[in-house]
């Protein structure tokens, strides 16, 4: 049943499509001429407009039909809609499979309702009749002449000399050039029409046709100029006004020669030793030129240079040291194009300052070889500064000195003269001039004063040895020149004086050193040295005392406060305050072997040794030595503990303490027999005296004739004093 239904429906579609093809087919359009003329781009969009609005009185619409003349004499229906039974918007639409398929479509709400067709052919230029039925009024036909256009191709640019114009920039060209460009326009109906524009004007609208798918234009460009650089040039290829114009642009290239070059600065003065960077700039060069210095016929190559492709214009910075010697010198920056040689240059008349330049030099008059005391001597000194000096100063020896008359100093200009030398002249001098720049010191020269030989202030003039005992004597000389001959003389306290020979003497220079050693208590002269130079000989000779050395006292009261089993301590005083200058030295020696063990050395007369063996003897040797030389010996015989010595001493303190008591008064009676003998021999006659009257008994019982005025101070170890049982008597 269902089935059935469904075949019976769209048979009767079927029929319907058919009564409406017959009818219109049969249909005869009437051959009125087009109201409206319509230009569509081929691949475009064509709107073929039908006003349905024109029934006045709300009539309604059954069917709107597109025709085409194919055939003027036979339309072929193109497109249909059909609202019959049906609301406007549920209209059923049609087209034909050949002419437009899906490419057509019909918009009725549009006002004017329209047929549009995309995708435009060329063969879809025409005629179309736009046909429409209402239910009452008569039937609107409506004609519209439909063309289509092609669009040109593309455009291509070519020089003059027939080639591509590779990534649209023309040339490089120089000023002055004059060049021509032709745009091609290919394809395209109607024939376009090629123009040439700069910016928003105009240039040429002539074009002509080059064959038949080319049309072309060609842009003549006359004596090129500097403004003409980078400007842009475009080719426009128009058929129509649905499209835009086909384009093409190209840039002018064009090579520029440089306009200037400029040194800045060029009213400075430079200061001589500095360093300065000195700029040039060459301002319209394209490409950027070779920018080169020179001072007068000489390059300088120490720069560097930026570039500003804005204003075209290259800067190359001069890293530039002038010297004094290139004062009004001409420095000279040269810029060069690369390709043409075109050159611009700017000049400079270098103005340097610079610090004075003195130079010192004696009086010609002058044997700078042979000046001495008592003479004049003048210095000049010449200057040369830019700007002149406004002072000049001398110096001596690093030091200001000025005018000064009482000293014999005179200043005048740039002289100084200088009376009435004298050794203490001698020395650097120095002239300084002063400007703008600064100051600058001249050489020193050299004031070399000859004088004859003179003694040394300060040396050591007393020397004190022993007799026997060789001494060096040293004398030194100031003189000049210092090649010195040297005299020595003794003077003996019998006023005897005698001339050392030659050969006794060592000379070096300003110095002679002799070697004496005095024979006997008399053998002390007095010595007299001088020399002579070329300049003279020594007025105020040297004199040196030659005198007995003192030798130290030996120590005395010397004792051992204290004895362990390891260690002694041994003290000396100096009861009667004598003052004993020197090192107190203890040598240790074993009393059986004569071995040396200890040996120490104090500032004080007190000794501390240790690390000794337990329970045996020993011989202590004190003296003392100063510069002087060495004093006699005190042998001092001890001994250390054993162990048990060592260990009774732990009891003495309790048995110390009776013995004590008993000690002070046996102390007391031995004390009252001494002063009972004492009184008793106070009362003895002289005569009974067995001693010489011219005689003394010494502290060791020993006696000393009082006959000998000197001792003899010659001593060496096996000397001992009165502490030694064995020693021996002083010699006379």
């Amino acid at each position: 049943m269902c089935r059935g239904f469904i075949i019976n429906s769209l048979l009767l579609v079927y029929v319907s499509k058919i009564v409406i093809s017959v009818n219109l087919s049969d249909t005869t359009l009437e051959q009125e001429k087009p109201e409206l003329t319509l230009q569509f781009v081929k691949g475009g969009v064509g709107n073929i407009p039908c006003n349905v609005s024109l029934n006045q009185f709300g009539d309604e619409i059954q069917t709107v039909i597109w025709y085409k003349e194919v055939d003027k004499n036979n339309p072929t229906p193109i497109y249909t809609y059909d609202v019959r039974d049906k609301a406007i918007e549920n209209g059923e639409h049609w087209s034909d499979n050949k002419i437009l398929a899906t490419r057509g479509s019909f918009r009725y709400q549009d006002e004017p309702a329209k047929l549009v067709i995309i995708n435009l052919k060329e063969t879809d230029a025409g005629i179309y009749h736009c046909r429409v039925d209402f239910k009452k009024e008569p039937t609107v036909n409506i004609a519209i002449n439909v063309s289509i256009t092609v669009s040109p191709e593309k455009v291509i640019l070519v020089d003059d000399t027939g080639g591509y114009i590779d990534n649209y920039v023309l040339g490089p060209y120089s000023e002055g050039d004059s060049v021509n460009v032709t745009c091609i326009a290919l394809g395209g109906r109607p024939k376009p029409n090629v123009t040439w524009w700069k910016e928003n004007a105009i240039l040429d609208s002539v074009s002509e046709i080059a064959t038949r798918k080319r049309v072309k234009n060609t842009l003549y460009l006359n004596h090129l100029e500097r403004k003409d650089l980078h400007s842009v040039y475009t080719c426009q290829a128009s058929n129509n006004n649905n499209q835009p114009p086909l384009t093409a642009a190209i840039t002018l290239d064009i090579y520029l020669r440089p306009l200037r070059a400029k040194i800045w600065g060029k009213q400075r003065i430079l200061s001589a030793g500095n360093t300065y960077e000195i700029s040039c700039e060459v301002i319209g060069s394209r490409p950027r030129p070779l920018i080169t210095w020179w001072l007068e016929s000489a390059q300088l190559v120490n720069t560097r240079e930026l570039s500003n492709a804005v204003n075209y214009s290259s800067t190359s910075f001069l890293t530039f040291k002038p010297s004094m010697d290139q004062d009004n010198k001409i420095i000279t920056c040269t810029g060069v194009h690369p390709i043409f040689n075109d050159t611009v240059e700017d000049s400079w008349k270098l103005k340097i300052h610079h610090l004075p330049m003195a130079t010192l030099v004696f009086d010609s008059a002058i044997d700078k070889r042979d000046i001495r005391e008592g003479m004049d001597v003048m210095l000049h000194c010449d200057m040369t500064a830019n700007p002149s000096v406004y002072t000049v100063n001398w110096k001596y020896n690093g030091k200001a000195i000025y005018n000064n008359l009482e000293m014999g100093t005179i200043i005048t200009n740039q002289s100084l003269l200088i009376k009435n030398l004298n050794r203490s002249k001698t020395g650097n001098f120095t002239c300084v001039g002063t400007n703008l720049e600064g100051t600058g010191e001249s050489n020193a020269l050299r004031l070399d004063v000859k004088y004859a030989a003179v003694c040394r202030p300060g040396q050591t003039k007393i020397y004190r040895t022993a007799v026997h005992n060789r001494v060096e004597i040293r004398c030194e000389l100031e003189a000049n020149p210092s090649d010195v001959e040297f005299t020595w003389k003794f003077k003996y306290n019998d006023g005897n004086i005698v001339n050392l020979p030659e050969n006794f003497i060592t000379s070096e220079g300003t110095v002679s050193t002799i070697y004496y050693t005095p024979s006997s208590d008399d053998d002390f002269p007095t010595l007299i040295c001088s020399g002579k130079n070329n300049v003279g000989e020594t007025e105020d000779a040297c004199i040196f005392h030659l005198l007995p050395i003192d030798l130290p006292e030996a120590p005395s009261n010397c004792k051992v406060t204290k004895q362990t089993e390891s260690s002694l301590h041994v003290e000396c005083i100096d009861e009667f305050n004598r003052g004993i200058r020197g090192e107190f030295i203890m040598e240790v020696y074993d009393a059986q072997t004569g071995k040396l063990v200890r040996n120490v050395t104090s500032k004080d007369p007190t000794f501390v040794v240790g690390e000794l063996e337990s329970g045996i003897g020993f011989d202590i040797d004190l003296y003392v030595l100063n510069k002087d030389g060495k004093s006699l010996v005190t042998r001092l015989p001890t001994f250390t503990l054993n162990n048990d010595q060592a260990a009774n001493l732990l009891l003495l303190p309790s048995i110390t303490t009776l013995l004590g008591m008993l000690a002070g008064a046996v102390g007391v009676l031995i004390l009252l027999a001494v002063i009972i003998v004492v009184v008793i021999r106070s009362r003895t006659p002289k005569g009974c005296n067995d001693l010489d009257e011219n005689d003394f008994q010494d502290s060791s019982g020993r006696y000393m004739s009082m006959r000998s005025s000197k001792l003899t101070n010659k001593t060496d170890s096996n000397s001992y004093d009165s502490f030694d049982t064995d020693s021996r008597d002083v010699i006379p």
